[in-house]
């Protein structure tokens, strides 16, 4: 545990401090799947099929303290880590999910736009996530969309009535 946090704290003042200009010897002394993930961020054509663990374990260390380049350049390797589109779809669905739930909407809709309606992972669950997002960019049709192939519970039942007041209001685009 103590090893998975310095590295996160390593990471993350790195990406804080943009991975563009790291030096290759900064690079050198964190671990090795941590110097493949910043290495496949920078453009370098590195393995990094089994990163995700790490990936994942630094991702809101990273979201919290990187500005939103760093935190879009490291949220947009999530689909790079395996050549099988289920597990793709899969990971991806887990960073759209910890964007949605530290409040980074715009970052998390890119993820889930990305993922085919007919993927596998694309479940009531997903759809009313999906909807939370659009509700809380704006996009209150869109959301309602969503809310109607979700899950329908008093979450999604509370977000709908919320998007056809903003749309009643005049508040929609």
């Amino acid at each position: 545990m103590k090893n998975k946090i310095k590295g996160a704290e390593i990471l993350s003042e790195l990406f804080v401090c943009e991975l563009q200009e790291l030096k290759e010897e900064h690079i050198g002394i964190l671990p090795d799947k941590m110097q493949r993930i910043i290495s496949f961020c920078n453009g370098i054509k590195v393995d990094i099929s089994d990163c995700f663990d790490v990936y994942m374990d630094l991702f809101e260390t990273v979201c919290v303290l990187g500005t939103d380049d760093v935190v879009g350049m490291y949220s947009s390797i999530c689909a790079d880590f395996s050549d099988n589109v289920d597990i793709q779809h899969n990971q991806m669905l887990m960073v759209a999910d910890k964007l949605l739930e530290i409040k980074r909407y715009k970052m998390a809709l890119l993820i889930y736009e990305a993922i085919p309606a007919d993927s596998k992972v694309v479940t009531k669950k997903f759809w009313q996530k999906a909807g939370i997002i659009f509700y809380h960019t704006s996009r209150y049709d869109e959301a309602i969309e969503c809310f109607q192939c979700a899950e329908q519970d008093n979450l999604t039942r509370s977000y709908l009535t919320w998007c056809q007041e903003n749309l009643n209001d005049g508040y929609g685009y």
